[in-house]
């Protein structure tokens, strides 16, 4: 019994020693270029989708379709209440903390691919951007946008840090374990983030939307 409790707090000590917070620090620094080549990504879709739905009558009627399926869904799930009560605030973000956690998993599986992901939600925030103009904008976006966005950006970089670890495992490279130990961490933040912008989101946003848009 003894014993067996010894193991268990050393395997809990093992785990805390791989995700402390210098760790993670660490793998973000060895991984910088993926996380650049990601970031990148994200912002040349972005001035794309942009221009695209200004420009192009077809982007700004997919858009709309886009978002008016988000919109029904959500509806569909979650009662609109108008009073915004603590009760809805609190069923608003499960269902956003369950979408999000959902999509950053997805995210590590795919690796590359998720890249994918990220040209549609890049494509929401254009379309967005462009709908409601830039005040509006800087409501419905920027208060839970500033964890959301880094958050979907180091998930889809922890996928890809997870698949060079596969790659270089299946190569019988030695450092493969630092790759997936990295993916890890950078996925533990992501998460982290998420969290965090599921309650702004919830409980901010939504907030200042009624408020600022009536």
């Amino acid at each position: 019994m003894i014993e067996s409790c010894y193991k268990i707090l050393s395997f809990i000590e093992y785990i805390r020693s791989i995700f402390n917070i210098k760790e993670i620090v660490k793998s973000l620094k060895r991984n910088l270029y993926i996380l650049i080549f990601v970031f990148s990504i994200f912002l040349v879709s972005f001035l794309i989708s942009t221009l695209l739905i200004y420009d192009v009558r077809y982007f700004s009627f997919l858009g709309n379709e886009i978002f008016n399926a988000f919109k029904k869904e959500l509806s569909s799930k979650v009662s609109f209440s108008y009073n915004y009560s603590f009760l809805y605030k609190l069923k608003l973000y499960e269902l956003i903390l369950s979408n999000n956690l959902k999509v950053c998993i997805l995210n590590y599986i795919l690796g590359v691919f998720s890249l994918i992901i990220l040209l549609i939600n890049t494509f929401i925030i254009s379309y967005v951007l462009i709908k409601f103009g830039l005040k509006k904008f800087i409501v419905l976006i920027l208060p839970h946008g500033i964890f959301e966005i880094p958050a979907l950006l180091l998930s889809i970089s922890s996928g890809i840090i997870l698949y060079i670890g596969l790659v270089k495992y299946i190569l019988k490279k030695e450092d493969y374990k630092v790759y997936i130990l990295d993916s890890l961490r950078i996925l533990l933040l992501s998460i982290t983030l998420f969290i965090i912008a599921g309650f702004v989101e919830s409980f901010i946003t939504f907030t200042l939307a009624k408020s600022f848009l009536g």
